[in-house]
């Protein structure tokens, strides 16, 4: 089983040093605030980025000028030693390096020039290699021989030394007679980790206790009888240790629970011709906030109390969203329409489209947009009749996808929202399986992929093979289909299928343990069917192979989600998460973030000393110096007043003698 699992259990290492080269991912270090770009002429962000992807083919290009310099700072100083740059001109260059921005303007302490005016070659690579050092901050001047600077690709190499090594996944936990595929991570003096080829790599693996937990020389882990043992693994002079249990059954560590702020929309008008009850009450349908409290309930099993929605408001008058025909309808005719013979005018609007809903105008007119930019509410459920031209569900906002339906745009959202289209003509069944289409999308798109031919399966399409697509080799299945299902909502087949389900129960640690069952395994009902599947998608702490193991969190939360998976350093402990920074230095994400004109930064300090807390626009011009001074040992709170600001993305970068940590924060008015 591939594992990517990041906790800090370190035993017995002894430490040596091994070369490692790394590309740098200048794009990623700019997305996350910790390196900043800045080019004369002043161009682009996007474009000049180009230059920095990876591939020498997507040209960043300065259209009539012959001269371009373009500096790059780095949060914290890395070991280089080597840069290519592939170029789309002739004409020659200048390349410098040092340590701080300050020493590269001035040419001096720890300044270096590697190349001085060195001629470059249309359509060809310059490489440029020497002795490694330690670098925070570089420039390249371009001069081209016509009117126009085109650079494909500026490629810089950080030469680390791995002094250490880790077993994954960890804890190492087993059942008797089941096996574990482990993994080694490198882990360099900075801490970056590298996954290991243990077939090239020529790794060592012994167990204390054979007879509790075997090992093989390709790092295959066998557990036979329940106890504890402790296998190692040896690189060279690097060595390390984990502990392993074999146990009758486990189940790992639950994540978090999160507490969801729903606004929740009734659009269930009061109908005076029929005596001033709701239309739910006049159609002798469900009663959509009994069917609310239901479907939170249901997900709060579902999960084991991790996912719990909270209504924290309820919106319930006459405003109906529907545009039927060129206008919004009313309650007296939505009333008729229902009333007519097999709901015919809906219909034949709906099959001619012209029957929708508005959803921006519901955005606009419950000011939707600005409660999430500012935290109040997390996502929104509509709860409305049969044909109100509603999506099962819709995401909206800057990096909206397909969320079960096309992204919504048109609106003033920055940060995801969530809108679910529910209906009370059906029941919780229904509403619940409108969620899981949802549940779909968001899996799928973390993992990029759902091809059940694919030859190496992700996780998302092993959990849902089923029987009919994978004989013999079916796990839970997906909202359309159970395991042993053989056409769509098949949810009463009898038909018994062996299905590796129980596993996901103990993700990642996907043991080959198999049973058969058929629909009996959850009462043979929809609904049935829908809580089993949901109690089987991961909830645990930690991440496999970049995914958090609690995948409820794309669910409720999708860019906080991918947020916190990139940032992964160690398991939560105690309510405490160890600093993914050096010693007690801490800078704190800005609050409120995103923010209109006032917001605060919190960082922290071991010790008295000189300190800088400085603004930067997102072309790396200083915008505000917070900090210039000595600040004593602690935590410190910094008031930050924008309002001669424009909207947009800003970093903030906090700077001592030894450290620079960078964070993004961003401006709507």
């Amino acid at each position: 089983m591939k594992s990517v699992i990041f906790l800090l259990f370190f035993a017995s290492i002894c430490f040596a040093q091994y070369d490692q080269s790394k590309i740098m991912d200048v794009v990623q270090g700019v997305e996350d605030g910790n390196m900043v770009l800045t080019v004369e002429p002043e161009t682009e962000l996007t474009k000049v980025l180009r230059a920095f992807d990876g591939n020498p083919y997507t040209e960043a290009i300065w259209a009539g000028t012959g001269r371009v310099t373009i500096t790059l700072q780095l949060a914290k100083v890395v070991p280089i030693s080597q840069m290519r740059i592939f170029w789309w001109n002739s004409g020659n260059f200048t390349l410098e390096i040092a340590e701080t921005v300050e020493e590269l303007d001035q040419g001096s302490g720890t300044y270096t020039r590697i190349a001085d005016q060195q001629p470059c070659t249309f359509f060809q690579w310059d490489d440029l290699a020497f002795d490694t050092v330690l670098t925070g901050a570089l420039r390249l001047d371009v001069v081209a021989t016509g009117n126009q600077v085109i650079i494909g690709e500026w490629e810089i190499t950080e030469q680390h030394t791995i002094t250490s090594l880790r077993i994954l996944p960890d804890p190492l936990l087993l059942l008797p007679e089941t096996s574990l595929q482990m993994e080694v991570e490198k882990i360099d003096e900075s801490g970056n980790v590298y996954s290991s080829d243990q077939s090239v790599d020529d790794m060592v693996w012994s167990s204390s206790d054979p007879a509790v937990a075997s090992v093989t020389l390709g790092g295959l882990l066998r557990g036979h009888v329940v106890g504890d043992a402790v296998v190692t693994v040896t690189w060279g002079a690097l060595s390390t240790s984990s502990p392993v249990e074999v146990l009758e059954d486990f189940r790992p560590e639950l994540a978090e629970p999160a507490q969801i702020k729903v606004a929740v929309v009734y659009q269930n008008p009061i109908i005076p011709s029929a005596g001033g009850i709701r239309l739910h009450q006049k159609e002798n349908w469900y009663n959509p906030r009994a069917l609310v409290q239901q479907i939170i309930d249901v997900f709060a099993e579902a999960s084991q109390g991790v996912v719990q929605f909270q209504v924290v408001e309820t919106l319930e008058d006459d405003t109906l969203f529907t545009v039927m025909n060129g206008k919004f309808v009313t309650p007296e005719e939505v009333a008729a329409y229902l009333d007519e013979p097999n709901w015919q005018s809906l219909k034949d609007a709906h099959n001619a489209g012209t029957l929708y809903f508005d959803y921006n105008a519901m955005l606009d007119y419950y000011d939707f947009c600005a409660k999430r930019e500012a935290g109040l509410i997390d996502e929104v459920w509509v709860y409305a009749w049969a044909y109100a031209g509603m999506y099962e569900s819709q995401l909206t906002g800057d990096n909206a996808f397909w969320w079960n339906s096309p992204p919504l745009r048109g609106n003033s959202c920055h940060k995801l929202l969530s809108i679910m289209g529910l209906n009370y003509e059906r029941g919780l069944p229904e509403g619940v399986h409108s969620f899981g289409h949802r549940m779909e999308s968001a899996i799928r798109h973390v993992y990029g992929r759902w091809d059940l031919d694919a030859e190496n399966p992700n996780a998302w399409e092993i959990f849902t093979f089923i029987d009919k697509d994978k004989p013999e080799l079916a796990h839970v299945g997906n909202i359309h289909f159970p395991p042993n299902g053989l056409s769509d909502y098949d949810y009463g087949n009898r038909r018994f299928v062996k299905s590796y389900a129980d596993n996901w129960l103990r993700y990642p640690y996907l043991f080959n343990i198999a049973r058969s069952f058929n629909c009996e395994e959850w009462g043979c009902t929809q609904l049935g069917y829908l809580r089993w599947w949901y109690a089987h998608i991961p909830r645990y702490a930690g991440v496999t192979d970049g995914v958090l193991n609690n995948w409820w969190h794309y669910f409720y939360d999708y860019e906080g989600a991918v947020e916190k998976a990139a940032n992964w350093t160690a398991v939560e402990q105690d309510g405490q998460k160890s600093a993914a920074f050096p010693g007690d230095y801490g800078l704190q994400q800005n609050y409120p973030n995103p923010f209109n004109n006032q917001t605060a930064i919190e960082f922290s300090l071991p010790s008295p000393q000189p300190v800088r807390l400085i603004v930067y626009d997102i072309r790396g011009r200083e915008r505000s110096r917070l900090v210039d001074g000595i600040k004593s040992a602690g935590r410190h709170k910094i008031a930050v007043d924008a309002s001669g600001w424009t909207s947009g993305i800003y970093f903030y970068r906090l700077e001592t003698s030894t450290i620079q940590i960078a964070r993004k924060l961003l401006l709507i008015k």
